[in-house]
């Protein structure tokens, strides 16, 4: 890492680590290597069992980091927290502790704030989607600029945390994370954001997503995806949804989703084929209603979105992102 330049904007990264002693030298070692060098690394261990406060000394040796050690597990949106009130920096990043950047993570997002104004008070970026077996299986080309507000009650535009780079005035001001939510904090935090602030991007894919197969992720955790799906609509979409039937159709592909991934197909059905009558050019669909019909488990289910989610990245190299985009 090179010597930290004083009129370079500060940014704390904040990872949350629990249990990540297999992954967290690598995703530190991402942020030690950005270009950006004006950082504050603050590491939150959520109480891991296995050897990952150990690990994270290690790197520790190299760069000075702050290590907190929480006394007991609390989750994620706690621990990120946690880091946030020890933050002092302009800006702040949060990395989860098995994800990693491009060393050019940070350079390009504060450029893109340089170019858009104190106005915007978050900035993110384009990201891949890995799994077990090393393969791609999605990207996210991120597009959200100014206000988004109304696009982020239709549908969850920005996808994971670790994609975002925040005004730390601007998300200590929205409260930080809401630990009431057992699963998407990330729609949550997204959409409040969009009401306090202006967004801009990047196209580039400068995020690695690892969505691997780990039960202890809360993504795997079905019951808790359906839990905070409910508690969004509940504190965030009720009454929009009443007025808009592509954000009602897209609330319904969500649940469908999480219905198939719980074994329960005959409910899911329902959902594909609501969200197919409003879009029913969105050829990807009909893949699951099929799916749903048969009945099939969540193990296959699951693999046949792999195998449809490929296919649509190979479309968009084929017929590019702006035709893709409607199939």
């Amino acid at each position: 890492m090179g010597p930290v330049m004083s009129d370079q904007p500060r940014v704390s990264v904040i990872v949350p680590a629990y249990n990540r002693a297999s992954t967290i030298e690598r995703t530190l070692d991402s942020v030690l290597a950005q270009t950006h060098t004006n950082l504050q690394l603050i590491v939150v261990d959520d109480a891991s069992t296995d050897a990952t406060v150990e690990r994270a000394r290690l790197v520790g040796q190299e760069f000075p980091l702050t290590l907190i050690e929480q006394p007991c597990n609390g989750g994620a949106c706690r621990a990120r927290n946690a880091g946030l009130a020890a933050a002092d920096g302009d800006f702040v990043a949060f990395l989860d502790s098995d994800d990693t950047w491009d060393p050019r993570f940070l350079e390009v997002l504060l450029a893109r704030f340089a170019d858009a104004g104190p106005e915007v008070g978050c900035a993110v970026a384009s990201y891949r989607i890995y799994g077990d077996d090393g393969r791609v299986k999605g990207e996210l080309i991120q597009g959200a600029e100014g206000d988004i507000s109304q696009e982020m009650l239709r549908k969850n535009l920005i996808g994971a945390t670790s994609c975002a780079l925040i005004r730390t005035e601007v998300m200590r001001a929205i409260g930080g994370f809401d630990a009431a939510y057992p699963a998407c904090q990330d729609y949550d935090l997204f959409i409040r954001l969009s009401q306090a602030t202006r967004f801009t991007s990047t196209p580039e894919i400068l995020f690695l997503y690892q969505d691997v197969d780990d039960p202890g992720r809360i993504t795997r955790n079905q019951r808790k995806r359906l839990a905070g799906h409910l508690l969004i609509y509940r504190r965030h979409l009720r009454a929009h949804l009443k007025g808009d039937r592509h954000a009602r159709a897209n609330y319904m592909n969500y649940i469908g989703d999480i219905l198939m991934r719980m074994g329960r197909p005959r409910a899911a059905r329902r959902m594909f084929v609501g969200y197919a009558w409003v879009y029913k050019r969105k050829l990807r669909n009909y893949p699951r209603i099929l799916m749903a019909a048969a009945r099939v488990s969540p193990a296959r289910y699951a693999a046949g979105m792999v195998l449809i989610n490929r296919f649509y990245l190979l479309l968009k190299r084929v017929l590019g992102p702006g035709l893709a985009q409607r199939l």
